[in-house]
């Protein structure tokens, strides 16, 4: 992993993806854009396509690297850590959509989470054509994140720093490649890619982290879809 090349990549992911969320984002982030509405379905297209190409390249250097393209995190071993891990991301899991039912019978928890939403809901569908788009992006995104993030970026920054500094650093960045999103979500998502790392970490697969991130936003989809029902 300590290669020109492999260097040049951690600096795409750094630095070239969040500025490709950034400027996919910013021309059309607004609601007095005409066309945002008519063209969020593109742009839910453009802006995992990038990091989609980023992960088959992680995967080709770490088959370089190392031989063994499993080793990234496609392997499972049942031992102590995946047994916590599998129990830390059901109580996760079952914490995101105990919030979506709890929205559906208490008014003040709905109007609270409807609030919370406002900040994003410019990203979130508000049609079903959007929504046919966003839920692929959702499940591609998920697997291309974690690939990236958590698989290619701790296993690349552990060849250089210990394992909880390169946990650190690579949840750093995750938040930062989410800038787009708002100052607010840089924090959040960084606490978020923490608790990813920590499963990626404690379980040695990428199983875990992957399927709490795409049930994360499958969560807030339905809370969208939930909110815009009025």
């Amino acid at each position: 992993m300590n290669s020109i090349v492999n260097h040049i990549f951690v600096g795409l992911i750094c630095f070239v993806l969040p500025l490709y969320y950034k400027f996919i984002w910013l021309p059309n982030s607004t609601k007095t854009n005409p066309k945002y509405v008519l063209n969020k379905w593109v742009i839910y297209f453009k802006i995992y396509l990038f990091p989609f190409i980023e992960a088959v390249i992680a995967l080709a250097l770490w088959y370089l690297a190392y031989g063994d393209i499993f080793s990234i995190g496609f392997k499972f071993a049942l031992n102590k850590g995946s047994l916590i891990a599998s129990l830390i991301s059901v109580s996760l899991i079952g914490g995101m959509w105990f919030r979506f039912f709890e929205a559906l019978s208490d008014k003040s928890k709905y109007d609270h989470i409807k609030e919370k939403l406002k900040s994003t809901q410019i990203f979130l569908p508000t049609s079903s054509i959007q929504l046919r788009f966003f839920i692929p992006m959702v499940i591609i995104g998920g697997i291309a994140e974690e690939i990236l993030f958590r698989g290619y970026l701790i296993g690349y920054l552990s060849n250089f720093t210990s394992l909880g500094i390169a946990l650190l650093l690579s949840s750093a960045i995750f938040g930062f490649a989410h800038l787009y999103q708002g100052w607010k979500s840089l924090f959040k998502l960084s606490i978020g890619g923490l608790v990813l790392g920590a499963l990626y970490i404690m379980s040695g697969s990428l199983l875990f982290s992957i399927v709490v991130h795409i049930s994360m936003n499958s969560s807030i989809i339905a809370l969208s879809v939930l909110v815009n029902k009025e």
